[in-house]
């Protein structure tokens, strides 16, 4: 919509609140679930069969092809004062006791939905460095705890060197 939307709200007369979308022949592939943001999210309920090629991989005679065959996860990035002697053991009782206290993570494991989350340890220091750079150092500021995007991950993980 970018192209025209100067000409549209000129025509309208006004601003407008909108979401972009993408509709196709194949079906309703996706839409802007964040206003403002201009990612759209796919629509992987739908039956339709979703397969990519990487962009820098495009031109090639053979390419990779990419699906969505494989289930998500929950991922913890954890900065540890002392990490656990086996890491592997340690994320399996987590796991275990997320579903002893959340019937609704147990019954998205149980189908499949969710594999075994992952676990991802942080230096000393990750999240002080990540939080001063989002400008939230201190003591009247809190770590964000959950994300439905990758963005707080990435932020993490920037400053986990």
């Amino acid at each position: 919509m970018e192209p025209y939307r100067a000409r549209l709200l000129e025509s309208i007369g006004r601003p407008v609140a909108s979401i972009e979308l993408f509709p196709a022949s194949e079906g309703f592939l996706a839409f802007q679930d964040q206003p403002g943001n201009p990612g759209l999210l796919l629509r992987l309920d739908s039956g339709i069969f979703f397969e990519f090629v990487p962009a820098e991989r495009f031109f090639e005679d053979n390419p990779p092809r990419l699906t969505i065959a494989e289930p998500s996860r929950h991922e913890w990035l954890v900065e540890f004062a002392r990490p656990p002697h086996d890491a592997a053991a340690f994320t399996a009782v987590l796991d275990h006791q997320l579903r002893q206290r959340n019937t609704y993570y147990d019954d998205l494991r149980q189908g499949n939905i969710l594999v075994p989350l992952l676990l991802t340890p942080l230096p000393a220091g990750a999240f002080q460095r990540y939080m001063k750079s989002v400008g939230k150092l201190g003591g009247q500021n809190k770590v964000p705890r959950l994300g439905n995007d990758r963005a707080l991950a990435e932020g993490l993980l920037a400053y986990a060197l």
